[in-house]
């Protein structure tokens, strides 16, 4: 395979990681909590 296409692939990867993930992987303890985030609605 081109080289071209593992680079495209680490970019998308890149792209796809979640923020929290990102957070986690730099952090040495769970920085962010696996979940959907809770949106306050106001009636």
């Amino acid at each position: 395979m081109p080289k071209t296409w593992f680079v495209a692939l680490a970019a998308l990867s890149k792209s796809a990681t979640p923020r929290r993930v990102l957070l986690n992987a730099t952090a040495d303890h769970v920085v962010v909590l696996p979940g959907r985030p809770t949106a306050k609605r106001t009636p």
